[in-house]
């Protein structure tokens, strides 16, 4: 990605354009890519760990998706 926005960069400068922002935007990104492992065997309960924290992030991600980025929000008890 960085040669296209060094592209966009020098295109900026031959216009003689004063740049003081420049954002970047990405869509279109893959889903959920996991990780995987260098060996084949793990314990049972870091296997659920791991499975659970996989369901849990597909779970907000829906949620997020449906209802927006402030459908969920983190607390704290006292």
């Amino acid at each position: 990605m960085s040669p296209h926005l060094y592209v966009l960069f020098q295109r900026c400068f031959r216009r003689r354009v004063r740049l003081r922002l420049m954002t970047v935007n990405m869509t279109g990104l893959t889903a959920y890519a996991e990780q995987g492992w260098l060996f084949d065997e793990q314990p049972l309960d870091s296997q659920r760990k791991q499975e659970r924290a996989k369901s849990l992030a597909v779970a907000l991600d829906n949620l997020h998706t449906r209802f927006g980025e402030q459908a969920i929000r983190y607390g704290r008890s006292h």
